[in-house]
């Protein structure tokens, strides 16, 4: 599937929230005429156990990029527990801010037994407060898990997109495209040109912003940058376990976009993943992205049929812009 705002440092979310862990007036009877309170308070990291636990255990589970992000997210402040008489956890819930107007459900769980809708009612609350302050316009969330999505259907989210997967059988493949730009590893100090690639060539709701980029290159498999007399033009990431790979994202200058620049990234990455021995691979865009769906199909990908909505909410009375129609070819 197919841009940097400054990360809150945990402290700064602990000030600036502490004043507002919201306390819901549901609670449950644990002896006669004693109630437990649920309220909403910033994850710090001697929570790690209990939401790792929550994670192994629970039926309702969000991670559509895995623990790692939940954790990374905790790290950067932008986590939320849920818990029972201040101490027990019962939910957790972690955004990214992909662009100063959106804020992303990135990880979401709730405890086996809890009401999804007092869980939802309760994080969303904190969500907004949280949006709102950070002056965004929206919150998103995809709607990968029915569990979630009804939920937050039923609390005012409605689909401005959806995401559809490919899904390709590797096989030997050449790499072509662009000869004039060289293909090499993407370096640390390169990252904020990264960055704004993807600033410019991707809607507010798509955006990969710094910290997520950063977090990449020290897991991603493959992650290199296309390059034109030492200007960064282009890059791509790919993440792959055992057989199975994944094409996680591809991007090219506005400029440079309809020279091969794509091509030339989209074949070094499969060939790159078939001499590790990938047999399969997959990767996600946006149904109204045809540049990029014509680049997959010509290279063998085949559209899996399954459409995932992506899930917003205004904060404001400005909507999204969902198009990411660019030429990557």
């Amino acid at each position: 599937m197919d841009k940097t705002s400054k990360t809150l440092s945990l402290f700064h979310l602990l000030d600036t929230l502490s004043s507002t862990v919201i306390m819901c007036s549901m609670s449950r009877t644990v002896l006669p005429g004693v109630r437990v309170p649920y309220g909403i308070r910033p994850a710090i990291a001697s929570d790690r156990g209990a939401i790792q636990y929550l994670l192994n255990h629970s039926w309702r589970v969000y991670l559509p990029a895995g623990f790692q992000w939940l954790e990374q997210r905790l790290t950067a402040g932008d986590c939320w527990v849920m818990v029972e008489g201040r101490r027990e956890v019962a939910g957790v819930v972690a955004v990214l801010r992909r662009h100063p107007e959106v804020v992303s459900i990135v990880g979401a769980a709730v405890r086996n037994g809890m009401p999804v809708a007092l869980y939802v009612e309760m994080t969303l609350a904190t969500l907004e407060l949280y949006g709102r302050r950070q002056r965004a316009c929206g919150l998103t969330c995809l709607g990968s898990a029915s569990w979630l999505s009804e939920t937050l259907s039923a609390q005012g989210f409605r689909a401005c997109e959806h995401v559809i997967t490919y899904g390709w059988q590797a096989r030997p493949i050449s790499v072509t495209g662009n000869t004039t730009v060289t293909v090499e590893p993407v370096r640390y100090h390169e990252l904020e040109a990264v960055a704004a690639i993807d600033r410019q060539i991707f809607a507010p709701v798509w955006h990969k912003p710094y910290d997520e980029l950063e977090f990449a290159l020290g897991r991603a498999d493959y992650f290199v940058v296309a390059k034109h007399e030492q200007r960064i033009v282009g890059y791509c990431w790919s993440e792959w376990s055992e057989t199975r790979g994944h094409l996680t994202r591809l991007g090219v200058v506005e400029d440079w976009q309809g020279k091969g620049v794509g091509t030339r990234l989209l074949t070094e990455a499969l060939n790159a993943m078939v001499q590790f021995g990938i047999t399969w691979v997959t990767l996600n865009t946006q149904v109204s992205n045809w540049p990029a769906r014509r680049l997959y199909e010509r290279h063998g990908f085949r559209n899996l049929g399954q459409a995932v909505p992506l899930l917003w909410k205004d904060l404001r009375a400005t909507s999204p812009n969902p198009d990411a129609s660019v030429s990557l070819g």
